[in-house]
């Protein structure tokens, strides 16, 4: 058997014995109590608020879509596209397994095809003949980590927009214009902050494009995107009775973050402990220290725009509003396309120590705070911070790393000069005469 052959073989063992194992737990672990864990579920991507929008737009059309009964007259987080696609799954208990189920056994399977792609083509002028993971691994450790099999569990959005995030991944990928911008944008309309990721994404794109002129190619890109998205906002438009509430109940939560229930974030108790007064301008530094991340990042690794998107996906799970351990399994799943870089990290035992630390420890403390009596808010927003240190740890280590790595390959590289510098001493030397010292120096300042 070839190798490409047993990879195939192997992928698809991983891929059946994934979606059996998530098949077989549902079960075992209803849905309603997963999706009341604030490490899993948030108010704007839980199973409660896809059902319960589901329901608000059968009513609504039931009613003959008259206005008092309008869907997004109330609190109702979530996308009409979303309540479209999922309407005739949301509801029934067998129907949401294998759609959750399936959600991430294409996210898996995505996430094996941009290994492969990886491996083929190596980004330029970082990871030229630098190795990389099999795509059968690559979608093992996403599909069997406990973060991504909790959340799927759970039944949060957060995997639907997972899914659309590693799509636009390997859309850039493979110049892909077309997938690139429409599952970034479907990521966006969904739940907003993956825009940030739009320009490392174009720019990945336009590198890998067969086109000879990138710029223009990212330009028309770029267009695209805006496009895709005044396209699903139009449709959002109809969808919900020719009306523009939908954008204040779906998108300000993210940014003005009305709902104040613990999550494994860093804004929910910093909002519950200021002053009203102060309020508007702590969201103001929240939002742009989560947006000001994007350019810098972006510049600094435009020679590998997909580490760009790694790092972002990163800070994204790291810093906004509602972050969920689905969030961070999408950051962890983008990390397993660096495997060149495990090497050069410092403290990997660290990161994965508090990372382990922290995933046992916030159930329990969220227990001894709400259950038990026996701790309080204090309790559980400590471990909430050490969950942000996992990953800022992880985060900052790669960065370094990136870094060493780029500097090794620069040193091994010999310069021109000294190149050149060799073949005039070799010449010399040859002929019998005698190397000038000013050569020699010349030499060993090179």
């Amino acid at each position: 058997m070839s190798s490409s052959s047993a990879t195939l073989t192997r992928l698809i063992v991983v891929l059946i014995s994934a979606t059996a194992l998530r098949v077989l737990l549902s079960p075992l672990f209803k849905s309603l109590e997963l999706a009341r864990r604030p490490e899993l579920s948030v108010p704007i991507s839980s199973l409660f608020a896809l059902r319960e929008a589901s329901w608000l737009h059968s009513r609504w059309k039931a009613a003959g879509s008259s206005s008092h009964a309008h869907p997004y007259a109330g609190d109702n987080p979530v996308s009409p596209l979303l309540v479209y696609v999922l309407k005739s799954f949301l509801g029934d208990e067998h129907k949401e397994i294998w759609l959750w189920a399936t959600v991430d056994l294409v996210a898996g399977l995505v996430l094996a095809s941009c290994a492969a792609v990886r491996s083929r083509n190596s980004v330029k002028g970082m990871s030229q003949g630098s190795p990389t993971l099999g795509p059968d691994v690559a979608a093992a450790l996403y599909l069997f980590s406990p973060h991504t099999i909790a959340s799927c569990l759970a039944k949060s959005a957060s995997q639907l927009n997972n899914l659309l995030v590693l799509l636009s991944t390997l859309g850039a990928l493979t110049g892909s214009r077309l997938l690139t911008t429409t599952a970034l944008a479907g990521a966006t309309l969904s739940s907003l902050t993956p825009i940030l990721l739009a320009p490392p994404l174009l720019m990945l794109c336009a590198q890998r494009s067969p086109s000879a002129r990138p710029i223009l190619h990212a330009s028309l890109t770029s267009l695209a995107l805006l496009a895709t998205l005044s396209g699903g906002l139009y449709a959002s438009y109809h969808l919900s009775g020719s009306s523009w509430r939908f954008l204040e109940r779906v998108y300000s939560p993210v940014i003005l973050l009305p709902d104040l229930t613990p999550n494994i974030g860093l804004w929910w108790y910093f909002f519950i402990e200021i002053f009203d007064h102060f309020r508007n301008f702590f969201l103001l530094v929240f939002n742009v220290h989560l947006a000001s991340y994007t350019a810098p990042m972006t510049i600094k690794y435009s020679s590998d725009p997909l580490f760009a998107v790694t790092a972002l996906s990163g800070v994204i799970s790291a810093f906004k509003s509602y972050p969920t351990m689905g969030d961070t399994s999408l950051f962890l799943a983008l990390v397993a396309l660096h495997v060149d870089l495990l090497p050069y990290l410092r403290y990997p035992i660290v990161s994965v120590l508090l990372y382990l630390y922290a995933t046992l420890l916030l159930p329990t403390f969220h227990h001894l705070w709400l259950q038990a009596g026996s701790g309080n808010a204090n309790f559980y927003y400590a471990i909430t911070l050490v969950w942000g240190l996992a990953q800022g740890s992880l985060l900052l280590d790669l960065m370094w790393a990136w870094g060493r790595a780029a500097w090794e390959r620069q040193r091994l590289r010999i310069p021109p000069a000294q190149a050149l510098a060799d073949e005039k001493i070799a010449i010399l030397r040859a002929k019998g005469s005698l190397v000038p010292q000013e050569l020699v120096r010349d030499v060993i300042q090179i």
